[in-house]
């Protein structure tokens, strides 16, 4: 199993998708990804409700017409014992009810974020997990970049010193992007609604929320925030900014928007020390910038020497060619593949890369506490049971 610059780690494991079609937004990179570095093969797959689309990509996925399934209820039925795990890529409305029926079938589940919609939800795929012991990860792509886990070791090694406050954003444009004729992006029809918690939380803080704890190993305690709406198309939340407090005087802010012309996905992460400072910006995914309190400035990249051990594992090929979006997503999968087979052989895994029903929980309980801050204009206290919190 030891991984070794990315020589195989053992056989191929194999996994079907409930929903993620090459029509969808994220369906193709997970197929990608999944088999960049040779360690899982996409064998089954409900792909779509539509029936085109759902052959046609079970085509281009090279899936045995015997395998391509209309009803994801059938599959997961009929591929009981055939598969190491499903990966759950449907509209995140449909995400619980999935996840449920193939953990009662006890299936290894893999779930693009979020887990669940609500608290209610979460709680019942919580007590399934421990009542089945059953395998559960949320791929969160973002922490697969090297630079990001570089990052993460700077800050563990004392480099930035003490770290006080952090500004992290994700502005894009979609909601008021049109094309050259003035025609709206399109919008799939269910992210043009909001429930409980507004939809672009569940498209965007979700990533924001799991990268700052993955860096600085902190959930917020207090939240204070404002949402706006600014275009016309769509009568949702499309612009959020929130101040949080954590424990030991770090503080914080998050912005996240989907009305922001000129960014595409302008996800920034800015990180602010006693002994100095970092910049990770995902359109530069390979350089770290790195300013000091005696006023040196440097750049890092994949092939700086003093981290070559560390790298090495991320060299596909060598620095000076960059490695991007997919390339990070297949990290997150090479750690997918290692922690099945630990859990399968032990019933058990532990792993700093991999999340689960713990982030899901804190991140529906930072959402319940920007809501109740809107609604106060005030502070509010994040609230977490940890009773139910099993695992990351």
């Amino acid at each position: 199993m030891e991984d070794k610059n990315h020589k195989r780690l053992g056989n191929p494991m194999s996994l079907g998708f409930l929903g993620g079609s090459v029509y969808s937004n994220i369906g193709y990179t997970h197929f990608c990804a999944s088999g960049l570095d040779g360690l899982w093969r996409l064998k089954a797959g409900s792909l779509s409700r539509d029936n085109n689309k759902n052959s046609n990509s079970g085509k281009i996925y090279n899936i045995c017409d015997q395998r391509i399934y209309s009803n994801w209820k059938e599959m997961l039925e009929k591929e009981v014992g055939d598969l190491d795990a499903v990966v759950i890529l449907s509209p995140s409305n449909l995400h619980f009810e999935m996840v449920e029926y193939a953990l009662k079938l006890n299936y290894p589940v893999i779930c693009e974020k979020p887990l669940a919609s609500n608290l209610d939800e979460l709680e019942v795929i919580i007590n399934l997990q421990k009542n089945l012991n059953a395998f559960i990860a949320v791929t969160y792509n973002y922490t697969g970049y090297p630079m990001i886990r570089l990052l993460k070791k700077i800050i563990s090694d004392y480099i930035l010193g003490e770290i006080f406050h952090f500004q992290i954003e994700m502005p894009q444009e979609t909601y008021l992007r049109c094309d050259s004729n003035n025609n709206p992006f399109f919008v799939e029809d269910w992210r043009k609604k909001d429930h409980n918690t507004p939809t672009i939380n569940f498209d965007l803080a979700v990533h924001m929320h799991q990268i700052i704890f993955y860096l600085l190993g902190e959930y917020p305690k207090s939240v204070v925030a404002h949402e706006k709406n600014h275009n016309k198309n769509f009568d949702i939340i499309d612009n959020v900014n929130c101040l949080t407090e954590y424990s030991n005087g770090l503080d914080g802010h998050f912005w996240w928007s989907k009305s922001s012309l000129g960014n595409r996905n302008g996800l920034k992460i800015r990180i602010f020390g006693s002994e100095g400072s970092a910049c990770w910006i995902q359109e530069k995914p390979e350089l770290l910038y790195l300013s000091y309190k005696d006023g040196r400035k440097e750049t890092i990249d994949r092939g700086d020497s003093r981290y070559s051990n560390f790298m090495k594992t991320y060299h596909r090929f060598k620095a000076g060619h960059p490695s991007g979006f997919v390339e990070a997503f297949a990290n997150i999968y090479k750690d997918l593949y290692i922690c099945l087979n630990q859990f399968l052989s032990e019933k058990d895994f532990s792993s700093k890369e991999l999340f689960g029903t713990n982030m899901s929980k804190r991140e529906l309980m930072f959402f319940n506490a920007i809501k109740k801050s809107i609604e106060t204009r005030s502070f509010v206290d994040v609230i977490c049971n940890s009773q139910s919190i099993i695992n990351n």
